[in-house]
């Protein structure tokens, strides 16, 4: 099990029984993907599952009629836009010049009451914005992108590497738009633009529609969630295909 949420490590809470049960058969760490090629299955296949974020308390609560209400905000960020971040978080700042973005740096360690306030209303930045950017950061995925599907907010990504959670058993291009990282550090602006703007109010209607039909699958915080047993179905899918080595079912 991959994870880079301190929080869901620390808490068996959102992990739930079944998961809690099985840990012992399975890695659980802060690591990328290519850290784990030391372990293999008993199949002889090398297979993690990476784990989804924990989402901002305050999103788990916000009302469902997201899908057809307008919002005022079209694009939002909020993060680290300095240099020592990654050159994708510096070329963030220019997609600012759009019209109606929000675009809040936040630098690293930032502190005080400045930052504070920077930061305090985030939940409702999300809520009131039609698309949210999701750039490459320093772990594989971010919690940047499952705060967005909280909000109904569509996470645009930018990150060639990244690690989704659960690939197999999600479309993400269902529910999320993506902007190579070449294209985007050519016109950050223009690419943001051009990736909006082919799309139309029926598909934007059903992009918020799939982000609330995929949100129990994906956010831990929903009463109806079911991303423990995603994790436990995405591992023997990964990792125990073989039929012999039917370590979940043993472990129920």
């Amino acid at each position: 099990l991959i994870c880079n949420d301190w929080q869901l490590i620390r808490s068996s809470h959102f992990l739930g029984k079944p998961l809690t049960r099985v840990l012992k058969y399975f890695v659980l760490g802060t690591m990328e993907p290519r850290d784990l090629a030391w372990y293999t299955n008993p199949v002889g296949r090398n297979c993690g599952t990476n784990m989804p974020y924990v989402e901002n308390k305050a999103l788990s609560s916000l009302a469902k009629g997201w899908v057809t209400e307008q919002r005022p905000i079209s694009v939002f960020f909020m993060g680290s836009m300095q240099p020592d971040m990654n050159k994708v978080r510096w070329a963030v700042k220019e997609v600012g010049a759009l019209p109606n973005s929000e675009i809040v740096d936040v630098p690293r360690g930032c502190e005080g009451k400045e930052c504070i306030n920077r930061v305090k209303n985030i939940a409702q930045s999300f809520q009131k914005s039609s698309f949210c950017l999701a750039p490459r950061g320093d772990t594989p995925t971010s919690q940047r992108i499952f705060n967005s599907i909280a909000a109904g907010c569509v996470p645009i990504i930018v990150s060639d590497g990244i690690s989704l959670p659960f690939i197999d058993l999600f479309d993400w291009s269902q529910f999320a738009l993506f902007i190579p990282e070449a294209k985007f550090l050519a016109a950050p602006a223009q690419a943001v633009k051009d990736v909006i703007g082919n799309v139309t109010e029926p598909q934007l209607h059903q992009l918020r529609l799939n982000l609330q039909l995929v949100g129990p699958h994906l956010l831990w915080r929903q009463p109806d969630s079911v991303v423990a047993h995603n994790a436990l179905v995405d591992l023997q899918f990964r990792c125990f295909q073989d039929k012999k080595w039917g370590l979940l079912q043993e472990s129920e």
